[in-house]
This record gives structure tokens, C-alpha cells and sequence, in this order.
């Protein structure tokens, strides 16, 4: 959708209004504040049949906003000889307000009422067919007057008449253009209209929609071209599109569409319905009337699902939530940019991997998709386990994105230096939302762009928590990271609802971006900032967000198209993935944006990036580089970036024809890269060939002497698959590859069935097909240089050590010290693990307040930790809660082994018992004790009910595999229950030295005559 993408808007007079099909002579005056546009025009008001002077209006009117109308000084087309025209719309005026009897008698002659106009009249469309005729019309005394709908009748004089405030409207005025809203009448041909709209020379349309049952169009043109809009056939009204100046409202315009008051996500029904949003931040005040219901927060409160705190009330979270999500069901400051979706809410977390992971893990699990944060770490820039656990976060939650304040010191601090969240800068307020308001310049110490993206943040106005619906404001990045969060829900809403790729909302369209996606969706839409010298920069990022230049309606010159690769499905070093775009023309710029959630850096490093993504567009201009920029645009040459994980190519009215977009796995150092690519521009998307996948997966365990099947999708495009050519390749032991066919289940959906393996096997499998035109396709898409893998055998688990504190007291060899104690006291809920748990914390109170600063350890018997089958792993669990001051420097609850490197802080968990897990593998073999460590710190603020830990629990889990015998018969090596031909060609594949080869079925290591004969000798159906 692009909705008035540059609009500053004036208007027309009433006079240009009745000039319609008459020679106008245009003149315009522009004031500067405020600004107004007024247009003469040669025709007078007279010119409208049947406006005059009016004392009372009532029956016998047409109450119109082009002023009150005398139907009697009408031509009556009742009055005339010739037939009604089903084309045409036309006015019935009663004598008196309608009867159902009245409307079924209309409706009996052929006369289909529509939109009503004041007095007693409708708009009608006619079936001379069924009897509309002008002398039977005529017979009816109820009817007052009838006649055609006037075309001096569709422009509304109040355009030319508005005062102009923003630089955008003063700026279009300047430029003598004007923004529409072209009305349709209700069963309009939409298209007829678009097409007649784009007839008019330097309109532009933006989006095509329906409100109320009438189609309309957004649009934009030439000043002294709007009045030929009247004479499009099914236009029923033209109007100026509004503008809205009032504080927090500026803030959802600013971010749509940058023009104000139109807000064109919110018009295709786009308000964050069926999202939720996440808040890390102080207490919001749920009171207020932003988020207030009568239902208790849960499902069905309509605001917020999860409060994982005690209620309280701070100024800065109600805020933050306000601008996210809020919504008191008035259009007005207390609504939010996604104000229909709903939220789950906790406080910071200490400032630790683990707590930070635990913290957005919470959210994940109860429903929220977007995470916006508004607080960070000044004192220091590393990317240290604070930023790791954003990126473990989103690497493991692809579903998720998270969003970032970035600091109001002047340089760019942590944890926003986090490769996958989404750094967010605070521009200045309307009308300088093109200036740099608040927000550390970059890049991270690594050399990565950070910030990123850019919305309002200063002078916002949202909910106020210290009173119970009034709003406040407050200037900093924490109010522009939850205005972008809430656009990411919209545009997440926009895949869900099916927006993509046709504009119009459809089920069968849906489906769930990643949250690469929704961060490519965002970045792609991001403009330049004009106060802000070069673009991109350290300072500006991508610049600020405009959500209506990336996401497609219906009408649009600017189409989208997207990808969305999940990792597990991604490339691997050396694989690339191929997109053709052809380019219609040059009149909208092309921007390619690849995002991809990197895998996250390890602690200590210098160079946070893992996996390196290239970004390559060629078209007939030359060939670009992702973020090879000169003067604010792509330039070909440079050298290709290695550290950043979102990589962007603009190109400025770019030559029409066939463009490939091109993304390299240049270094996938960690497992296999998914991406998110997001193109926009006046483009369609060339078929392929064909397309080979595998929609469900591939094996990754295989059991011993058990053949596994799994689905293929072999997809024809522009070339017909050769029958025949559609296989499974595989190898059991490195040598050479033997194939089989696939079968054909329907469509365009395969099997393919790898034969039984043994225990010493290690399966490499890739699919393949070939087009008509000789294209071949693989899945995965380098086939054998990187194929497939599986491991043979069951990953099993044994528990070694576990403890549930079901005697009472503390086993035997444990101690403690301080207010630890075995209880059954204090509880929140049923336990992972019985009735009883270790506690810190007094059972009288049901708090660690002693009056006192206090501490206390609770330290296990030693026990030896397992040493795991190899490639497995040895973890230690426990369940727990802990409900303390929630103060980074306070009530420190800490779990340790002491004489290692593991020292966790432990992350609040109030409301529920949550499972932590530590990976010990490294020390497999040892002897250790596991110690749980409270430090209050302070004597004050300790009525919190402590911590509660139970079901501790040593695993070590790896792989085994015990061999069986075979469930095919000897020869029968794909399995099928027949020795045939596919067997003699599997056997013939596999001729030579051949190791462990399934066709050497004599087990002399090689495959040859004696293997033939053995098969030739088993012809038929098998024998296991």
C-alpha cells in the first residue's frame, strides 16, 4: 500500500466544484501559517441546477455538501420518453420517509435502493427489465421526483478550503498537487474506476478498499486535475483527505503513511488484532483506562494477558504500553499505534543471559510475537551475555522479533548492539519528524549499523499513570521502540490475515511470518530522514519507518514480495537461493532488504556476526552489493559486508526488465541459515523453472534396519518436470550415490523412501528433479556437494541424580545455611515435583524479611556427574519460583558450582514454577556440588516471598543404537517387497569397490557379477 506517500494536501473550492466540463482558469494563493489553498474558477455557482437560497430545508430537497439542492428545478426523468439506463445511477426522492411497503414495491418494479440521501431519497440503480420504466415510476404518488445523479454533485467544496498545518501538506500545496479520497458507489466496477483514475495525467493511486459497502480509492494529482474525477461513471464522492494534528495521534500517522490523519493500515482493518505484544519495563498501571477492563487479566481481558508481577503503577511502563497498545475506545492520546492487540507484561530482568532469555521465553509462551524494550545498559558496549541472550532468544523463537530503545547517550551502548533485535532511535515530533531527536550514534564495536530504524519519540503524548485516563508526555528512544513494536504487529497481522501477495485479505493466503520477516518488513519501509546528513549513517540507520510504503493493497503501483526461509530450512556454506524480478518501470524506486536472525555470538568476542549472508541484485544496469551505498542509492563495485545481519540494495528508477536477486551462503559457520527477503517497487516475480522441496522435513533419526520415508513437493513453474526424473539419491557410507525413484502421491506431493540402515551407517540423502528445458533442481539446493544427513539409532535419556525433597528435610550430605528450609508452606501452585520444596524464606511470613540484611546457600551432597554416549549431553535441572525487589543490584538469587565457571543469576519468576536447565557436559566425569546461593543485599524491601526450588534433576542423554536384523529381504534394497528392476538399478549404481554397500550382497566389499547373480537368483517378491 502506498497512501499519499508525499501528500501535503489543499483542495478546490465550491466554485471549482461547479466547473465541471467547462474551460477552468486556475489560480492559487498559498499562506504560510497556517497554510490554506484557495482556488478560483471561471464558473459561478449558478451553474448548478437547482441551488438557490434555502430557509427551510425539508421535503423536496437534496441536503448535499456541495449545498441544498431543489429537486423541482430538476429535470425529472420520469417526465421523459426514453428508457432507463441500468448503467447509470439515479436519485428517487419520496414525499415522506420510506415503508417497507414502499421498498418492496420499489424493489418489485426493478428499482434497487442505495445510500440514502437526506430528504427521503436514495441512490438507485434500475432494471428496465423488470419493469423500472419512466411512465410506471411516474404512476407512483409516493415519488416526489427522480433524475440522474449529477456530476456537480461528487466534489466536495471543502477542498481548497482546509488550513494547512504539517510541511508535508504545506509542501504539496507548493507543488500545486492534491490527495483524495475517491468514493465509489456501492457495487461499483472497481477496476473501470481505477482504470478512468489512472487515465488522469500524474494521478497516483495508493490503495483500493471499502468502507460502509462503498468501494473508494486513495489517490493523488494535479491540483487542476481533480475535476475531471466527477465525470468517472462510478465515482459518488471525492473528498480532500483529512488532516489530523493532535499530539499522540501524530505518532500513528507519522509511522503509516507520514501524511496526516491518514492512517491506511487502520482502514484495510489492520490494528493488531490477534497480536501480542511483550513489555520489559516498570509496572504498568492497569487502571488506567488504556487497558482497564472488568474481566480479570488473563483471556479474556481485553487488554492484558499476563501481568507476571505484583499490580502496581510507574510512569515509564504505562507510557511505554500506552504508545504499544493501549486503547480507551477513544480516537484520541490514549490510543496506541496496534490499539487492538493485547499484552503480556513483566519487569526487567536482571541483567544476565540466562534472565533476559528466561524473561522473553515467558512472553514467547504466552502468546507475545513482538518484544519492546525500553531500557539497556550505559555502562558498557560489549557484546556481552545481556545482547547473547537477545540473540539465543530470537535464533531459537523464530517466530519472535525484539525491539530496542537504543541509548540517549551520544553513542551506541548495550543491549541494543544485539545482531537480532531491532535498534530504535527517537525522531523529533510532528512537524520535524525528519529530524534526529534522541538516540546514540553507532556503529557497534564490531563495525555493525546500529540504530537501525527511526520513529516519533519526543513530545509523545500517551497514558498517564498517575491519573485514571488522562495522558502525559515524555521525549526519549523508550517512546519510539514501542511505536515501531506496534507497527511490527500490524504488519505480522498483515501475513496472518493474508494480505500477501494479492492486497486483499484471504485465509488461504495466510500464513506466520518469522520475526526476520517483520524486521525486514519494517526495514524495508524506512525512509530517509531528510535532517539527518547522509543515508544510511551511524546516526539515522535506515531512517524512520513509513509502514505504507512496503505493504501491498489492492490498486497499488508498488507491489511486495517476500520470503520467509526458516533456519532449518536454510542455506548452508556455498548454497545460494535465486529470485527473478522483472522491473514494469521506472517510476518507483526498487529496495531489496535481506534480514536473516543470525546465530548468536559467543561471550568475549570481538565480532559478533556468525553467519554471513550475501546480498547480490543484477539487473540491466549492472550488478549491486547489499549496502554498498554512495550519495544515499546502491552503486555497482565495492566490497560485500561481512558483519551486518541486514543488508539493503535501493535503486532509483530502475531500468525495466528482468533483475535477479541473488543470496549467497558466504560463511554459515553455525547449522543453516533461514532469511527473510522483502522487494518492493513496480515489480511481478518471474515463475521458475520448477521448484523442489521438502515441505515437512527430512529425517534426522533414522532407526536401525527401518526404512524412512518423508514428503517431497516437486512444484512445475515454467518448465514441465521429465517424467521419470524425479529421485532420492543416497549413500550409507561415503562412497558413491545410488538413486531410486519417487513415488508419486497426487499433485505435486512425492514420497521418497530411504532404505533401512544399520547402526554403523551415516545416511546422506538429497532429492532431485529435472525440467523439459534441462534445468535440474535439488533439495537441499547444492544436492550432493551439501546434502541431507540423519543419524542412526534413539537418543536416549537416563536420570542419574534427582531430588525432590519429599522427606521433610534435607537429604543426607546436603547443607544449609540462613532461612533455607524444606516446606510445603507459602505455595503458589502444585509443584513440578510433589508436595514439599526447598525454600528461602520464612513460613510465618511467607517472606525472606528478617528485619535484616541476610543471606543464605543451600549446597548438595558431591555426586559425580555422568560421562555421556558420544555427541551427548549431561545437564542439571530444577523447577523454581522466585518473587523478590526485581533490583539489579538486590535480593540476588544465584545458582553455582562451585570450582566452575557456572555462576547463574536467576531471572524473577512470580506467578509460576518455571524449569531451568545447565548444560554440564564439560565437566562429565567430575565430582561437583551443586549450591543455590540468596543475598538480600539489604534489610529493606524484603516482604517478597523468596525462592522456592524443587525436582532436581541430573540427565545424560545421548545417542545408542542396537543393530536388528533388516526387515527387507536380501536383494530387495529399496524395500519394497520386490527384487525388480529398481533393485537392478540400485545394484548396477553401486558397481565396484563398495564398502558396507547394501548392493554388496555377497560382503566381499565390492558390487559385481556375484552380487548380480545373487539378485537375478531372488527375482521376485522378497523374503525378509
Amino acid at each position: 500500500m502506498r497512501f499519499f506517500d508525499r501528500l501535503a494536501i489543499p483542495g478546490l473550492s465550491l466554485a471549482a466544484v461547479i466547473a465541471i466540463g467547462a474551460a477552468t482558469a486556475w489560480t492559487q494563493q498559498h499562506q504560510t501559517s497556517p497554510a490554506a489553498l484557495n482556488i478560483q474558477a471561471a464558473a459561478a455557482p449558478a451553474a448548478v441546477a437547482g441551488l438557490g437560497d434555502v430557509d427551510a430545508p425539508g421535503t423536496g430537497w437534496l441536503h448535499l455538501e456541495v449545498g441544498d439542492i431543489r429537486t423541482a428545478e430538476l429535470a425529472d426523468v420520469r417526465l421523459q420518453r426514453e428508457a432507463l439506463d441500468a448503467s447509470k445511477r439515479y436519485v428517487i426522492q419520496f414525499d415522506s420517509p420510506i415503508t417497507p411497503e414502499r421498498r418492496a414495491r420499489m424493489e418489485a418494479m426493478g428499482v434497487t435502493l442505495g445510500d440514502y440521501l437526506p430528504h427521503h431519497a436514495y441512490i438507485v440503480v434500475v432494471s428496465p427489465e423488470r419493469g423500472a420504466e419512466p411512465a410506471a415510476l411516474a404512476a407512483v404518488d409516493s415519488v416526489m421526483w427522480m433524475g440522474e445523479y449529477q456530476d456537480a454533485w461528487k466534489l466536495s467544496p471543502e477542498i481548497g478550503n482546509r488550513t494547512l498545518y504539517t510541511p508535508e501538506r504545506q509542501a504539496m500545496a507548493d507543488r500545486g498537487e492534491v490527495g483524495v479520497i475517491v468514493n465509489l458507489f456501492a457495487g461499483a466496477d472497481r477496476a473501470a474506476a481505477l482504470e478512468a483514475v489512472n487515465a488522469i495525467p500524474g494521478a497516483q493511486i495508493h490503495y483500493v478498499s471499502e468502507l460502509g459497502g462503498n468501494p473508494f480509492i486513495s489517490a493523488s494529482m494535479p491540483l487542476n486535475r481533480v475535476g475531471s474525477l466527477a465525470s468517472v461513471k462510478d465515482v459518488q464522492f471525492v473528498e480532500e483527505a483529512w488532516e489530523i494534528t493532535e499530539r499522540m495521534n501524530n505518532v500513528r500517522w507519522v509511522v503509516q503513511t507520514n501524511v496526516s490523519g491518514m492512517t491506511p493500515l487502520y482502514d484495510q482493518g489492520l490494528r493488531g488484532e490477534g497480536q501480542v505484544i511483550g513489555i520489559l519495563d516498570t509496572r504498568i498501571n492497569v487502571n488506567h483506562c488504556s487497558f482497564a477492563d472488568t474481566n480479570p487479566i488473563g483471556p479474556d481481558h481485553r487488554k492484558i494477558l499476563a501481568y507476571n508481577e505484583s499490580l502496581g503503577s510507574a510512569s515509564h511502563g504505562t507510557h511505554v504500553a500506552g504508545i504499544a497498545a493501549g486503547d480507551s475506545g477513544v480516537d484520541d492520546n490514549t490510543r496506541g499505534v496496534a490499539y487492538q492487540s493485547k499484552i503480556v507484561y513483566a519487569t526487567w530482568p536482571s541483567f544476565t543471559e540466562s534472565a533476559i532469555l528466561q524473561r522473553f521465553n515467558l512472553h514467547h509462551s504466552q502468546g507475545g510475537r513482538l518484544h519492546t524494550n525500553s531500557w539497556g545498559d550505559d555502562g558498557t558496549t560489549a557484546y556481552n551475555g545481556l545482547t547473547r541472550g537477545i540473540d539465543v532468544f530470537q535464533w531459537n523463537e523464530e517466530d519472535s522479533q525484539t525491539f530496542w530503545a537504543v541509548t540517549n547517550t551520544a553513542t551506541m551502548k548495550n543491549p541494543e548492539n544485539s545482531k537480532n533485535t531491532l535498534a530504535v532511535g527517537a525522531t523529533s515530533p510532528v512537524p520535524n519528524q525528519a529530524n534526529h531527536c534522541t538516540g546514540g550514534v553507532g556503529p557497534t564495536n564490531d563495525g555493525r549499523r546500529k540504530p537501525e530504524i527511526y520513529a516519533p519519540g519526543c513530545s509523545t503524548q500517551a497514558a498517564s499513570s498517575s491519573s485514571s485516563c488522562g495522558t502525559v508526555g515524555n521525549s526519549g528512544t523508550s517512546m519510539a521502540s514501542p511505536a515501531v513494536a506496534g507497527v511490527g504487529a500490524l504488519a505480522r497481522q498483515y501475513y496472518m490475515d493474508g494480505f500477501f501477495p494479492t492486497g486483499e485479505a484471504d485465509a488461504g493466503q495466510a500464513f506466520t511470518p518469522s520475526g526476520a520477516l517483520v524486521k525486514a518488513t519494517l526495514l524495508n519501509s524506512a525512509v530517509d530522514m531528510t535532517g539527518v546528513a547522509g543515508y544510511p549513517s551511524n546516526l539515522e540507520g535506515w531512517g524512520r519507518v513509513l509502514a505504507n510504503d512496503t505493504l501491498y493493497f489492492l490498486g497499488d503501483t508498488r507491489r511486495l514480495h517476500v520470503v520467509d526461509i526458516r533456519n532449518d530450512e536454510g542455506l548452508s556454506t556455498g548454497q545460494e537461493y535465486f529470485e527473478e524480478i522483472t522491473v514494469l518501470g521506472s517510476g518507483e524506486n526498487l529496495k531489496v532488504t535481506l534480514v536473516w536472525t543470525d546465530f548468536p555470538g559467543a561471550v568475549g568476542t570481538s565480532f559478533a556476526a556468525v553467519n554471513d549472508l550475501d546480498l547480490e541484485v543484477t539487473g540491466p544496469s549492472g550488478t549491486y552489493l547489499g549496502n554498498v551505498f554512495s550519495g544515499g542509492v546502491s552503486v555497482t563495485g565495492g566490497t560485500k559486508d561481512d558483519r551486518n545481519n541486514v543488508e539493503q540494495v535501493h535503486i532509483q528508477n530502475p531500468d525495466p526488465g528482468v533483475w535477479t536477486v541473488r543470496i549467497a551462503g558466504a560463511a554459515v559457520n553455525q547449522e543453516t541459515q533461514g532469511f527473510a527477503l522483502v522487494v518492493t517497487g513496480d515489480i511481478e516475480v518471474a515463475a521458475p523453472p520448477f521448484t523442489v522441496s521438502t515441505p515437512n522435513g527430512t529425517p534426522s533419526l533414522m532407526d536401525p534396519g527401518v526404512p524412512e520415508s518423508f514428503d517431497v513437493r516437486i512444484a512445475e513453474g515454467k518448465e514441465n518436470i521429465v517424467s521419470g526424473s524425479e529421485r532420492l539419491y543416497y549413500r550409507y557410507d561415503g562412497g558413491s550415490w545410488q538413486n531410486m525413484a519417487l513415488t508419486h502421491l497426487g499433485g505435486d506431493m512425492y514420497e521418497a523412501t530411504l532404505p533401512a540402515p544399520m547402526c554403523d551407517s551415516e545416511p546422506e540423502f538429497y532429492v532431485a528433479a529435472m525440467g523439459d528445458l534441462g534445468t535440474v533442481r535439488t533439495a537441499p539446493s547444492l544436492g550432493p556437494d551439501a546434502p541431507y544427513q540423519a543419524a542412526v539409532g534413539e537418543i536416549v535419556t537416563n536420570v542419574v541424580f534427582e531430588e525432590g525433597f519429599n522427606s521433610g528435610s534435607f537429604p543426607t550430605g546436603w547443607s544449609s545455611t540462613g532461612i533455607w528450609n524444606v516446606t510445603s508452606s507459602c505455595s503458589i501452585g502444585d509443584s513440578c515435583d510433589g508436595g514439599t520444596w526447598a525454600y528461602y524464606g520464612d513460613t510465618s511470613t511467607c517472606t525472606f524479611n528478617t528485619g535484616a540484611a541476610n543471606q543464605g546457600e543451600l549446597l548438595s551432597a558431591p555426586l559425580t556427574l555422568p560421562t555421556p554416549p558420544p555427541g551427548g549431553t549431561v545437564v542439571v535441572e530444577f523447577c523454581y519460583t522466585l518473587q523478590t525487589e526485581n533490583n539489579p543490584s538486590y535480593d540476588i538469587a544465584r545458582f553455582s558450582i562451585p570450582g566452575s565457571s557456572i555462576n547463574v543469576r536467576m531471572s524473577e519468576s512470580p506467578t509460576q514454577w518455571t524449569t531451568f536447565t545447565q548444560d554440564v557436559t564439560a565437566m562429565a566425569g567430575e565430582t561437583v556440588q551443586l549450591r543455590w546461593h540468596f543475598d538480600t543485599v539489604d534489610g529493606v524491601l524484603n516482604n517478597f516471598r523468596g525462592w522456592q526450588v524443587d525436582g532436581v534433576v541430573v540427565r545424560a542423554s545421548g545417542l545408542e543404537c542396537e543393530d536388528v536384523d533388516p526387515p527387507c529381504g536380501l536383494a530387495d534394497l529399496n524395500c519394497d517387497g520386490f527384487v525388480g528392476s529398481e533393485d537392478l538399478a540400485i545394484l548396477l549404481g553401486s558397481w565396484g569397490p563398495c564398502v558396507g554397500c547394501p548392493a554388496d550382497l555377497n560382503g566381499d566389499g565390492s558390487v559385481g557379477s556375484e552380487d548380480l547373480a545373487i539378485m537375478l537368483g531372488l527375482w521376485g517378491p522378497s523374503n525378509p
